[in-house]
């Protein structure tokens, strides 16, 4: 049943926002340019595959902690940068969850570390509010930055100290020292 639910969320979610853009009114706001692109872009579709459905279920399978799927449609071309209405990408969305697999091939596949939500909230944030410390370890070791502050005005930092999560401080300040992790 929570997995139906979470399906909806991120298929409602990934399909609600171009919807918003549509006119109300039958042929308001088409210009000749605008229809001549629509054209072009129904003619290209034909022979190019369907993107943003390769790319819904990338962020599907990384909500989902599908790694088996998730490396097959990152083998096909899939953006590891896209963004679902809520504006979080797969790396994200694995962040939150805890697929610390998941969070690794992203990042082996290029996934940018310092990538926000719409919210202002960082892959690492979000792991270390979750407590997911294999996932901070993954994240510091590619890069991420524990002092850059988020949309709640603190920092993964700032916000593990506030919170007493003293592993994650522990591994924060390693990886600040230069420390390997």
């Amino acid at each position: 049943m929570i997995r139906a639910l979470a399906l909806t969320f991120l298929a409602v979610s990934l399909t609600t926002a171009p919807a918003l853009a549509t006119p109300k009114k039958p042929g308001a706001g088409v210009t000749k340019a605008s229809a001549a692109a629509k054209a072009g872009a129904v003619a290209k579709s034909a022979t190019t595959p369907a993107r943003p459905k390769l790319d819904f279920r990338l962020v599907e399978a990384a909500y989902l902690g599908d790694l088996p799927r998730l490396d097959a449609l990152l083998a096909q071309g899939a953006e590891t940068e896209v963004l679902d209405a809520h504006g979080y990408t797969p790396l994200l969305w694995a962040a939150q969850q805890g697929h610390e697999a998941v969070v690794d091939a992203l990042l082996a596949q290029g996934a940018n570390v310092e990538a926000r939500s719409r919210a202002g909230h960082s892959a690492l944030l979000i792991a270390v509010a979750q407590r997911h410390s294999g996932i901070v370890r993954s994240l510091l070791r590619e890069g991420a930055d524990p002092l850059v502050r988020g949309a709640g005005r603190l920092s993964p930092y700032g916000y593990a100290k506030a919170h007493a999560q003293a592993e994650m401080v522990k591994l924060m300040d390693r990886a600040m020292a230069g420390e390997r992790l």
